[in-house]
């Protein structure tokens, strides 16, 4: 249990006090909100890599990170795989928007995220089937979202 104690130490090693209570936040759910620069991506990575080092029954399928950007998820990804390996490989990391989206579809496969081009359709011809639209391949399972 010594050992435990040191190498835990270490991981915490060049936190502030703010991102080690992040890192050692009890059970549930945590939520880091600060400016760009301050460290989300390094203290949610460590903080998936301290639960995976204290807790050796936890899969790494039962964590869920979510970020707001491709760049942070591909790089929370990277860094929990090479501090955890094969645990870290099983862990959810993505955007709040890529998550939401694959929610959306297991409820109901047909519907879809609006593109650049429907951003832009009014309102009424967004709700017409997506055929009449000039220059569109016709999509059946066009549906507006934003009803």
């Amino acid at each position: 249990m010594w050992v435990a104690a040191i190498e835990i130490d270490s991981l915490l090693s060049g936190l502030n006090p703010e991102q080690r209570a992040a890192v050692r936040h009890g059970e549930g759910p945590l939520m880091v909100v600060a400016g760009a620069g301050t460290g989300k991506t390094r203290v949610i990575t460590e903080r998936i890599r301290y639960l995976l080092e204290t807790q050796p029954e936890l899969d790494g399928s039962e964590i869920l990170g979510l970020t707001f950007t491709e760049k942070a998820a591909a790089e929370m990804k990277r860094r929990v795989v090479a501090s955890a390996g094969e645990r870290g490989e099983r862990v959810a990391l993505g955007t709040f928007h890529s998550f939401c989206a694959q929610l959306l579809t297991e409820r109901d496969p047909s519907l879809r995220t609006l593109d650049r081009f429907d951003e832009f359709l009014p309102a009424e011809a967004a709700d017409r089937d997506v055929a009449h639209v000039p220059g569109r391949v016709e999509d059946q399972r066009h549906r507006n979202l934003r009803d």
